[in-house]
């Protein structure tokens, strides 16, 4: 248990804020290793929360980068 290794995979997402008109976010992984008296649920949950985390940044920019190319404000 301690010391085995679990890897979460959260997929691609695409986005479509104007119709014909999407971004993707994704593809995320993540690998961590149990702790010392951390059981399997309990590193998932650790690593899951900064995958998710991670992934709600990385939404936040590339939304922004999607309407400033939309609008033309990326000249």
């Amino acid at each position: 248990m301690e010391g085995d290794e679990i890897t979460i995979t959260l997929g691609e997402q695409v986005f479509a804020p104007v119709s014909y008109n999407s971004f993707r976010v994704g593809p995320f992984i993540i690998k961590t290793t149990i702790k010392a008296g951390e059981t399997y649920e309990q590193a998932f949950e650790r690593a899951h929360s900064y995958l998710m985390t991670a992934a709600r940044k990385a939404y936040t920019t590339e939304r922004g980068l999607f309407f400033d190319r939309y609008d033309g404000r990326d000249k």
